[in-house]
């Protein structure tokens, strides 16, 4: 009888182990799945807004080159930037940029980015 008081056991603990594995799986695809769902509310959303804009009359050309990384890095964000022109001013970029332009244009002498 105790071998068998054993074999149980031993196989309670293995079952047990499966368990806590396939929880533990569970717990890392729920995760993954809430965030999936987030990126898909915010997917729908854009693209409702595109659909609501769209049937105003309203067209956005979109740029394949604005999600390209630069150097082979990751993309994080993306922050359209206009194309230099000739005649444009600091005035014409968005405040960030804007900014950049500002502090090197009041630099005295030569600036580095750090």
């Amino acid at each position: 009888m105790g071998s068998l008081i054993g074999q149980l056991k031993a196989r309670q603990a293995a079952v047990r182990g499966r368990v806590e594995d396939l929880e533990g799986g569970i717990a890392a695809l729920t995760s993954r799945l809430r965030v999936e769902r987030r990126r898909l509310e915010r997917l729908t959303v854009t693209r409702e807004t595109l659909d609501e804009l769209a049937a105003e009359g309203i067209t956005l050309e979109a740029s394949a080159s604005a999600a390209e990384p630069v150097g082979g890095g990751q993309v994080v964000g993306v922050q359209t930037v206009h194309v230099w022109r000739e005649g444009m001013a600091s005035a014409d970029l968005s405040p960030v940029y804007r900014d950049i332009v500002d502090v090197v244009d009041d630099a005295p002498g030569p600036v580095q980015a750090k």
